[in-house]
């Protein structure tokens, strides 16, 4: 999909500083400068707005990928990316430790987190509802028919870190293989669609755990 105009662009960075009360944080002279510096790419926009809430623009705006590093042609998605990877990375540690495991627990998933997988990852979180709120509140989640989609690159980012922490890994990748195991164990008939994905997570999470 191609990217906003520098109109929209601007127009759609106001409205999401609006619902989140951060207004403020950015002088409307500066919208379409920003929406235009981040190529019109609305995923990267909720990414700066989402780290509005712990830096302020001034610290952010090195970050950002420059016009005169861009012209006036197309910004390179791997300029974007990188864009976007900085400013998960230097947000995650913001989150708090109790958002940030909760973070790294969810992304060991490769499909869409379901109510389901929450009721288990319950068992380890007891707030994992107001934890879920918060990483929807940053951008990091976002709401799909097949279920919850973690942001690409924050889930990335948090593989990478957990893989470092190697109890955790395992622990979750444990966790997530319970929770595809339940459609082997259960005692009504799932479709075979169903049961096929539910092996391959299965063994994909047996594998790193």
């Amino acid at each position: 999909i191609k990217g906003f105009s520098n109109d929209e662009a601007a127009t759609f960075l106001a409205q999401v500083l609006e619902e989140k009360g951060l207004a403020s944080r950015v002088p409307t002279e500066r919208l379409e400068e920003l929406g235009r510096r981040l190529g019109g790419n609305p995923r990267a926009i909720r990414t700066l707005v989402g780290s509005l809430k712990s830096d302020t623009l001034e610290d952010l705006l090195p970050a950002i990928p420059s016009l005169e590093s861009i012209g006036d042609v197309v910004l390179a998605k791997e300029l974007l990316d990188k864009f976007e990877r900085d400013l998960i990375a230097r947000t995650i540690p913001n989150l708090g430790d109790d958002v940030a495991s909760f973070m790294r627990w969810l992304a060991v998933n490769r499909r869409p987190i379901t109510k389901a997988y929450y009721a288990e990852l319950a068992k380890i979180f007891k707030d994992s509802k107001a934890l879920r709120a918060s990483l929807f509140d940053r951008f990091f989640l976002e709401l799909t028919q097949s279920g919850d989609q973690m942001h690409p690159l924050a889930r990335e980012v948090c593989v990478t870190r957990l893989r470092l922490a190697n109890p955790e890994w395992r622990k979750a990748h444990s966790l997530a293989a319970d929770y595809h195991l339940q459609a082997f164990r259960s005692s009504q008939a799932s479709p075979v669609r169903h049961v096929a994905a539910s092996f391959s997570e299965l063994r994909h999470h047996l594998v790193e755990s």
